[in-house]
This record gives structure tokens, sequence and C-alpha cells, in this order.
């Protein structure tokens, strides 16, 4: 796949993929932005896939990011409060978390701000300086990557605190099947943002395996496959929908072992669809 990863700076456009090994170091938010904007040009339906790219990656189970494998990864060296901007957000969050499933982008996290941004390669590297006139690139200095060389071998990976949406919906769909991860997928995209709502990314999904009667063992396993928590996590969330009487379990008979219990909406909620459970589950939680 042609790439056209490019920073458009007022001095000039900079190709991120024909850097080698490129690192940005101390962008701030435009050019961090800007970074994420140009990885998106590698792949436009990478970040953000519809229900009907999703449902055709994990039936192929091929990575979908498998024909940006050519494309070099891009290091940032970036602050914490910066990169908290990028990430404001459960789907801006699984939006970068995207670009790093695919190595696209490797979030680094760096303690102290530089004198000015750096855009760099093996054999070039420019500083980033904002002007009147825009931002740009100056000199051409094969040394400025070098002098980040200890600085980003000892960093810290930024942690994002959201799957991207394919790994998200493969997880589903590999446990629960294509009808639970497709409502999994709109239970979280549907408002407000489940980053700053008190029903969060959590109990939306394991709403939805209320919803669809599934065991709560399959659900805990499917949402740390999808990176959204730990199964001794869900302990918590459990306790939190039994306490507002919206979730309850039944026991079920296996003709090996312990009983499993199967999750399922309260008799009690009246809701006929998932948007109508969560607007109600909403209610009971913020009562």
């Amino acid at each position: 796949m042609e790439t056209t990863a490019e920073l458009p700076l007022a001095s000039g456009a900079v190709s991120l993929g024909e850097l080698a090994d490129p690192l940005v170091v101390d962008p701030d938010p435009w050019l961090l932005e800007t970074v994420v904007l140009a990885l998106e040009d590698v792949d436009p339906s990478l970040a953000d896939p519809g229900l009907d790219e999703l449902r055709s990656a994990a039936a192929a189970d091929v990575p979908p990011w498998s024909a940006v494998d050519a494309h070099p990864t891009v290091s940032v060296l970036v602050r914490e409060e910066v990169f908290e901007r990028l990430i404001d957000g459960f789907h801006e969050a699984s939006r970068v978390a995207a670009f790093v499933d695919a190595a696209l982008l490797a979030p680094l996290r760096l303690d102290t701000p530089q004198p000015n941004a750096v855009v760099a390669g093996r054999d070039e590297g420019f500083a980033v300086v904002e002007t009147p006139n825009g931002r740009l690139a100056v000199g051409s200095d094969a040394s400025l990557r070098r002098r980040y060389a200890e600085t980003r071998a000892e960093a810290d990976s930024v942690r994002i605190p959201a799957p991207s949406r394919h790994r998200l919906y493969a997880a589903f769909f590999d446990r629960c099947g294509r009808e639970m991860a497709d409502d999994v997928v709109r239970a979280l995209d549907a408002s407000p943002d489940p980053h700053a709502d008190v029903v969060g990314p959590r109990i939306r999904a394991y709403l939805v395996g209320a919803w669809h009667e599934r065991f709560d063992h399959t659900v805990r396993r499917a949402c740390e496959d999808a990176g959204i928590g730990s199964p001794a996590t869900f302990t918590g969330v459990k306790r939190r929908l039994v306490d507002a009487d919206v979730v309850t379990t039944d026991r079920v008979g296996q003709p090996v072992g312990r009983p499993r219990k199967r999750l399922r909406v309260c008799s009690s909620v009246e809701a006929t669809s998932m948007s109508a459970l969560l607007a109600r589950t909403r209610e009971l939680l913020d009562d």
C-alpha cells in the first residue's frame, strides 16, 4: 500500500513514511494530533471502522493492519499531559489504540519538556519551530535522533485506557458470536461518551452480556480479551449491577463440574432495547 503519512508544515511537508525509524520528540497538542492524522492517511478505515468492516476482519481472522506492515513505526516521546488531551474520551483513546495495535505508533513517556519539538530519522532530523507564519522544520541535523537515544531506550510506554475497535469486536466475536459483538460496539457508541458516563465501558459490555443471557465467565473472558478489564475487575461491576437490581444470575447445571452462572436482566427493569436498558441503568445507578 502506498503511504501518505505527511506532516503539513509551513516549510513543506515532512514524510514520516520516508524517514528511517521515525522519532517525534515533545510534540505540542497540535503536532501530536497532526502525527495521528498523518497515520490515518495510511489506512483511513483502521481507526474508526464500521460494523461491516469489523465483521469482515473478524470473520477472516486476519489482522486488519496487515496491509500497513511496510510502514515504519513512529515513536513519539510525549509528555503525559499532552498525550492525555489526545485520548480524552473513550473513542479518542480507541482511535489511538488502533495505531498502536498496528505498530504504526509507539507512544513513550517524556518527563522533561524540550526546547523544541523534533522530527527525526536515522539520517536526518528537524527542529519544529512555531512562527507567526506557521510551524517550520528547521535544519537538517542527523545527530538529533541520536541525542534522544538514551531517553527513548529508558522511556516507559504510555498506557491507553481503551482498546481499538478491531480488538474489541474480535474478542466478543470469538467468545460470544457476531450478534453480541455487534451490540457491544453499538452500546459503546451510544451517547454520552462512556468515558464520562456513570454507565461506563465495563458496565455497558457487561449489560450486553446480560441482555444476551450469556454465562458470566464467558463475558468476563471476552472483556479481558478485549482489554476492557481483568475478570476480577468485573466482580465489582457485577456487584454494582446486582445491588441496583439491574442484573441477576441463574445457576445452570453442567454435566461435569460446578454449575455455571447465566446473566440476565432483572424482570423489574422495563427495557425493550439496549438503548432503553442503558438509559434505565443510568437512572438506577444515579439514584
